[in-house]
């Protein structure tokens, strides 16, 4: 049985494929909504500050992404999550010390990840998972989700 050509690393850190549309492109992220409907009590639900969920709040998490020109709008929309982070790129420093080592990951921009850093500091948040990690990584932010389920995405054309 040979080595799983999807995935990069030695078993303690591995990258694994997550393709999506904007796999190698360059997009941003613009909104990072929890906000699901289920949870919020009725008043809360009328507020809605997040644009996200004008159109019903059927997903947990969900995350807007443009191209660079702001023609396309990726929504991708998770059902449940355990936890999720959004940070500066800078604080991710292994992730991209790990794709030196390996050579390569994935995808520039999206791909999952597992036994980094976060699953030492937050052991409980993938207690229901696999250890998998999702990553959205753009040139400003990024975005990482433990979920047990993968994400629809949406997209939109502006304009």
């Amino acid at each position: 049985m040979g080595a799983d050509p999807t995935l990069y690393g030695d078993g303690t850190f591995e990258f694994g494929e997550w393709v999506t549309p904007f796999s190698g492109s360059d997009v941003l992220v613009v909104e990072v909504g929890y906000a699901p409907d289920r949870l919020l009590p009725d008043a809360a639900r009328q507020v809605r500050p997040l644009s996200l969920f004008k159109d019903g709040g059927q997903y947990a998490l969900t995350i807007r992404l443009c191209d660079a020109y702001c023609d396309i709008v990726y929504r991708v929309c998770f059902e449940s999550v355990a936890a999720f982070r959004v940070m500066d790129e800078i604080g991710l420093m292994q992730l991209w010390h790990k794709t030196r080592e390996l050579g390569s990951r994935p995808a520039r921009t999206s791909f999952r990840v597992r036994n980094h850093l976060w699953c030492e500091e937050s052991p409980m948040a993938f207690f229901q998972t696999d250890g998998w990690v999702y990553v959205i990584a753009t040139a400003n932010d990024c975005v990482e989700i433990v979920s047990s389920s993968i994400p629809d995405i949406i997209i939109e054309t502006v304009g």
